[in-house]
């Protein structure tokens, strides 16, 4: 167990740096289930994009501890309008000595209420298939959620933010 607790803020555009090091910290296991196995490394105009989410109309979230040092990063990224309203896709990362204390859980909350003041109607997470951590905290969600096959080896689940409450919010 660690001695502080991380705060949960939204990213700044200043960011950048500190979120590229961040991945660039996380194993490579980690950084294969959060980018496909893509990124071998976390570029500094990589993090500068995450540190941007809000100006092209998503969201971002870090958890941070001390000076400034970045242990998760969540992000919101739009994906068009439906019928039923704006979907936006979710995704996080925690860095690995912090998993299991419920940081993800607490990211994503702050990600969903902040989803639901921009009138966004659901969040979907594209993931490869087996990626235990992050189907359980989307489904534990305590919201509506649906699963469906993208592609061999991958899967989307779909968290329905209308309707329900979230748990533990007050």
């Amino acid at each position: 167990m660690h001695a502080a607790r991380p705060r949960i803020r939204h990213v700044r555009r200043d960011d950048g740096p500190a979120i590229a090091a961040f991945y660039a910290a996380l194993s490579p296991e980690s950084r294969r289930t959060r980018f496909f196995g893509t990124f071998r490394e976390i570029t500094d105009a990589a993090g500068r994009r995450f540190a941007g989410a809000r100006e092209r109309g998503g969201d971002g979230w870090v958890a941070v501890v001390g000076r400034g040092v970045i242990v998760g990063h969540l992000c919101l990224e739009p994906l068009g309008t439906e019928r039923s309203g704006r979907t936006e896709e979710v995704a996080v990362a925690v860095a690995d000595a912090w998993r299991g204390q419920g940081l993800g859980r607490r990211l994503l909350d702050a990600a969903i209420v902040s989803a639901r003041r921009r009138g966004v109607v659901a969040l979907e997470a594209t993931m490869l298939t087996g990626n235990q951590p992050i189907h359980a905290l989307l489904e534990h969600s305590g919201l509506p959620w649906s699963c469906r096959a993208v592609e061999p080896g991958s899967e989307s689940i779909r968290l329905e933010l209308r309707g329900a409450a979230l748990q533990g919010a007050a």
